[in-house]
């Protein structure tokens, strides 16, 4: 659970990561919610509290949060740096226990 995923063409859920073109150009994504997208479904926008372990960075009130390439799935506060990485805002922190506005954007650039 707290995962970002995003929807493949078949219609089936995986990982995303900002270090696979194939998982963030412009894809829907969503958190899981439990263990399996398909059985425990996705939030594609809303308010989730984010887990304490593992750290995915700073909660700073009103700070973006990116699609990460290296922590497991959860998003994070700092944009991938590496060539080729895609770096897309998934939404943005709202307290500093944690709580993220999951509004991910569509748009995304390449490093």
């Amino acid at each position: 659970a707290g995962r970002i995923c995003n929807m493949k063409s078949n219609g089936s859920w995986q990982h995303a990561s900002a270090a696979s073109s194939a998982n963030t150009l412009g894809q829907l994504l969503g958190i899981s919610l439990g263990t399996s997208v398909e059985t425990s479904g996705a939030l594609l926008r809303g308010f989730y509290k984010l887990p304490n372990s593992p750290a995915v960075g700073s909660y700073v009130v009103g700070a973006p949060m990116y699609l990460s390439d290296n922590a497991g799935g959860y998003p994070t506060d700092a944009a991938p740096s590496g060539s080729g990485k895609k770096v897309r805002v998934v939404g943005h922190m709202v307290s500093s226990t944690g709580l993220l506005w999951f509004n991910p954007e569509g748009a995304y650039l390449t490093n």
